[in-house]
């Protein structure tokens, strides 16, 4: 592989390219966390815990930078901002 990004604790589900900037990397997994990913260093970027169940998509707003939302298997669509979530590991 070209990178390899780490931190997931289980299978991951989605994954979606920023078309605003090629460096951000969204992942969703098993885990109940969604992952914006910094495509340099291989770093998050920020989690988000999922509210509900895990979310099995990802994708950025088309439109507006930074905004992304999370859908997940218990019928829910979160709309966040890079801007709105932690920084680096979430502590629970």
């Amino acid at each position: 592989p070209l990178k390899e990004f780490v931190g997931h604790g289980k299978g991951v589900l989605g994954l979606a390219w920023s078309h605003h900037d090629s460096a951000l990397l969204l992942s969703s997994a098993k885990d109940h966390r969604t992952v914006c990913w910094d495509v340099h260093t291989g770093e998050p970027l920020c989690e988000l815990l999922a509210s509900g169940s895990w979310a099995h998509d990802v994708q950025w707003c088309p439109s507006q930078p930074g905004v992304f939302s999370a859908a997940s298997f218990d019928g829910c669509v979160e709309l966040h901002a890079v801007t709105g979530c932690t920084g680096g590991r979430v502590t629970e």
